[in-house]
C-alpha cells in the first residue's frame, strides 16, 4: 500500500509536440490600409447600432475580418482576434496622442 505522506510527482510533457501547449501565431504586420479598414468598418457598425458601452457585438468582427481581407495586399489572412488586438493598439495610441495634445 502506498504511503499517503509521500508525494509523487508526475512529469508534465513540455516538448514542442506537447498537445497541452497553445500554438502561437506569428505576429501580424499591419499596413495603414488595413488599419483604416478596421476603423472605417467599426465606425460604420457603431452608426448602425452594433456597439454598446462595453464594446462591439461579436458579429461585427466578422465584417472587420472581411474588410481587412479586402485591404490586404500581401495575401496574409488575419483573424478576428488579430483585428481586435490591432484595434486596441490603434485606439490606445489615439487616446495617448490626444492626451498629449496632438
Amino acid at each position: 500500500m502506498p504511503n499517503p505522506a509521500k508525494k509523487t510527482h508526475t512529469k508534465i510533457p513540455t516538448g514542442p509536440n506537447d498537445p497541452g501547449k497553445k500554438k502561437h501565431k506569428d505576429k501580424a504586420r499591419w499596413v495603414a490600409a488595413e488599419e483604416a479598414a478596421i476603423i472605417t468598418t467599426l465606425l460604420t457598425q457603431k452608426a448602425a447600432g452594433n456597439a454598446s458601452e462595453s464594446g462591439f457585438k461579436p458579429t461585427v468582427w466578422s465584417f472587420v475580418v472581411q474588410a481587412v481581407a479586402g485591404a490586404t495586399m500581401d495575401g496574409s489572412k488575419k483573424d478576428a482576434l488579430q483585428c481586435k488586438t490591432c484595434y486596441h493598439h490603434v485606439s490606445f495610441l489615439f487616446l495617448f496622442l490626444s492626451f498629449l495634445g496632438f
